[in-house]
């Protein structure tokens, strides 16, 4: 099978990071083409690293990250979106001209240049649905019955978690929720856990720093926990982003560690006793898979995907989003019963491995898109 994935942005984020991964399970049976933006960026230097075809064309995202500009922006994308996905699908359809093409593949829903590739090149088009737009990145359609007609136009849709799906307002499409797979590279068998009431305990929260990550919603807690006189705790912040916007003290570095950006956090993992995920609502959660993995707990928010992957009281905890005084208490709890650590912890590896592996989230996305294949 011969596979086009539409691509939409140059990091490696959540969703390049999953399609990456999908790729290296299945390089031996199958073919890829890759479609992008740019030519350069951690995204496509791994793409080059695996020596995937590369496509680079222009085209714009069919979203726009705040609601208060995306009206403003309208005309310029109704103008030239349509013309670049013209001139975009002219190129590609003459890269491919020597190659059979099975199947589009759209590895988000904020492009839609797949709707007029596949029609060009006569194939079945599925979207991977990775993100629900307003509540996670406040992403708002710029031509919002444009963008659910193209969901509509799609023969098949994966949607991340149950979550996603139940917000999708398409009838026409096949749905399918498969879950994030993540690499078992993720896994740490001989975890350490801080179980002493002498040593620190460590909790960790990941992501680019902005709102709806939620970090300020741990430095509070953080600080909650402090004026009790708990000062045997410590947050770490890894992430990319204004850490001023945080507003740490000068005094409360001896509670509150900034690491900024962290390449290795499996390296970080095998020190961390809980992770956090105060996230406004995530579409699936892979930060939380990958902490589980390790062999760590986590206490996320009640929103989301989160919900569908923590089982509150056997591998992790639920707070409400910006319950800062909740999150407070749960960490507080456990801190006082440090022994759980571990029994949780282990419980929430094996849970992981049981439901999250990417092996599994590979066959059951490739028997998917050999359906639509099959059916189209």
């Amino acid at each position: 099978m011969t596979i086009v994935f539409v691509t939409h942005e140059n990091y490696l984020n959540g969703a390049s990071r999953s399609l990456i991964e999908l790729m290296e399970c299945k390089h031996n049976d199958h073919q890829f083409v890759i479609v992008s933006r740019a030519k350069n960026g951690p995204f496509q230097d791994e793409i080059k690293k695996r020596n995937i075809k590369l496509i680079t064309v222009p085209y714009l995202w069919c979203c726009c990250n705040a609601e208060n500009h995306y009206k403003m922006h309208y005309i310029r994308w109704k103008l030239i979106s349509r013309l670049l996905n013209v001139i975009s699908t002219g190129i590609i359809s003459y890269r491919l001209k020597n190659q059979k093409i099975d199947i589009i593949v759209q590895n988000s829903s904020v492009v839609d240049l797949g709707i007029l590739l596949s029609k060009i090149l006569k194939c079945p088009l599925v979207c991977h649905k990775r993100e629900f737009g307003k509540e996670d990145f406040d992403l708002y359609p710029y031509d919002k019955s444009e963008y659910y007609s193209n969901l509509n136009k799609m023969n098949g849709i994966i949607t991340v978690s149950n979550a996603v799906r139940d917000k999708l307002n398409v009838n026409k499409p096949v749905v399918k929720t498969i879950y994030n797979g993540v690499s078992r590279s993720n896994i740490i068998i001989d975890k350490h856990y801080h179980i002493s009431q002498t040593e620190k305990m460590i909790l960790l929260i990941s992501g680019v720093i902005s709102e709806n990550k939620g970090q300020k919603i741990a430095i509070s807690a953080m600080r909650l926990l402090y004026k009790k006189g708990i000062n045997n705790i410590e947050l770490w912040i890894a992430g990319n982003g204004d850490i001023r916007s945080l507003g740490i003290c000068s005094n409360e570095k001896n509670f509150i560690k900034v690491l900024g950006q962290v390449n290795d956090l499996r390296k970080i993992r095998e020190e961390v006793d809980i992770e956090l995920v105060c996230s406004r609502c995530e579409a699936f959660g892979r930060v939380t898979v990958e902490a589980m993995l390790g062999g760590i707990m986590v206490i996320g928010t009640r929103s989301g995907g989160t919900v569908e992957i923590i089982r509150e009281g056997e591998n992790g905890y639920l707070f409400d989003y910006e319950n800062s005084n909740q999150l407070a208490e749960i960490i507080g709890r456990i801190n006082e019963n440090r022994i759980i650590l571990e029994t949780f912890g282990k419980s929430a590896r094996d849970y992981a491995k049981k439901n999250f592996l990417i092996e599994e989230c590979a066959n059951n996305t490739f028997d998917f898109y050999n359906s639509i294949i099959e059916s189209s």
